[in-house]
């Protein structure tokens, strides 16, 4: 059948996660944060639609982690040309610092579906908030 996740209002997280048997999935005017990750649905649409790339740094402080319910993997390759800096949003959107990349450094950091990551540069430069998007995602900031 289909799925609607609609009008989930509040402070606190609210997630749809690894939905397999939905024919859609449409997410709607749910209140931030909101994270919607690894569904297989044939069609996703609204909030839950795939994200394209990364999100806005401006997100900061509305965005912090949920479930550790489903582990994944994200691997973070530097391509930027300056020394970056990978912290996780901890559950109350907190940086927590986990790593330091130099130029053209790449490492695999453990995670789940509903931890973000936050790159900033030596420079100051936010290159954006990373979700993983299923078991193994890569990320190339640029």
């Amino acid at each position: 059948g289909n799925v609607q996740v609609k009008e989930n209002k509040g402070a606190g997280a609210k997630y749809v996660e690894l939905n397999t048997v939905a024919k859609s999935l449409e997410c709607e005017e749910n209140d931030p944060p909101f994270y919607a990750a690894a569904n297989t649905a044939k069609r996703s649409s609204g909030q839950c639609a795939p994200l394209q790339g990364p999100l806005s740094c401006a997100a900061e402080g509305s965005i912090r982690s949920a479930s550790s319910s489903f582990p994944s993997s994200i691997q973070f390759t530097n391509n930027s040309g300056e020394t970056v800096s990978v912290y996780w949003l901890d559950y109350y959107g907190n940086r927590v610092l986990y790593n330091i990349l130099q130029p053209y450094q790449s490492y695999v950091q453990g995670t789940y579906l509903t931890h973000p990551w936050l790159i900033i540069g030596a420079s100051g430069t936010c290159y954006g908030i990373f979700l993983p998007s299923s078991t193994f995602s890569a990320v190339s900031i640029n």
